[in-house]
């Protein structure tokens, strides 16, 4: 069997399991369009998610803002960093509530990074979290990462170079999207896949990403976003109109 033909076969498994085709007999027809192959594609496009991220309702929200200020305000940091910081939203929150702090940010998308607003203030890097060998060990107060960390490939090894760059005692405050219960984490992640690559991380896999990486005093506190619009996330989420369609077919129909 050739190369070609396996991808082929390989290709007509993902359309029939994870695409909301109606029938065995639109496959054929699927195959040969070259604009529905691309809906197969589903790893993040950060260049083109950043132009409408900071419409995503979630990510203004204040309640799940202030959460994350609010901790990293008993800490008061001289030297800060924001993990994964997109369009800098905490990032910039912490500037103005500790106009003296050194803060910087990280991210994998430059095209993220040139949408945070007088980036002069701040020393950017673009990179991913699981290589921050430019960031010398042992140097910050606080670490945030707001939603995150299920993007992220190898989480323990991101885990614990947060670990080397915090000084002895520092804090890192992370915030992630788990499923509410043991019983939903097979629909999270079977929604999830017509959205895009990423892991399912529930708060106990999270506490043991943390104990590997050598953190202890862990702590949890959940926060809730109420009367969050689903067609806001995925119509500012570049997802294709039909994934939009089986996602909301899944929270109709959810448990």
């Amino acid at each position: 069997m050739t190369t070609a033909y396996k991808e082929i076969l390989k290709i007509t498994d993902y359309v029939i399991s994870k695409l909301p085709l109606k029938s065995t007999e639109e496959l054929p027809v699927s195959l040969h369009n070259a604009s529905y192959l691309k809906k197969l594609n589903l790893n993040t496009n950060w260049e083109q998610r950043s132009k409408h991220y900071n419409n995503l309702e979630w990510v203004n929200r204040d309640v799940l803002l202030n959460s994350v200020i609010s901790t990293v305000n008993e800490f008061k940091p001289e030297k800060y960093l924001d993990l994964g910081t997109g369009t800098g939203k905490i990032l910039t929150t912490v500037k103005k509530n500790h106009q003296k702090t050194e803060c910087w940010g990280v991210d994998s998308c430059e095209e993220m990074l040139n949408k945070i607003e007088n980036k002069d203030n701040y020393i950017l890097i673009k990179n991913n979290a699981e290589n921050l060998k430019d960031i010398p060990s042992s140097y910050f107060d606080v670490v945030t990462a707001r939603m995150v960390f299920h993007h992220i490939e190898n989480t323990e090894k991101a885990a614990k170079e947060v670990f080397r760059i915090l000084k002895p005692g520092g804090a890192f405050i992370i915030c992630e999207g788990t499923p509410p219960n043991i019983e939903s984490i097979n629909w999270y992640s079977e929604m999830f896949k017509y959205k895009e690559k990423r892991h399912t991380l529930t708060e106990v896999d999270l506490i043991n990403i943390f104990i590997s990486a050598d953190f202890d005093n862990i702590t949890t506190k959940t926060v809730l976003i109420r009367n969050c619009s689903l067609n806001n996330w995925l119509n500012n989420s570049e997802t294709e109109p039909e994934n939009r369609e089986m996602i909301k077919k899944l929270h109709y129909n959810a448990p």
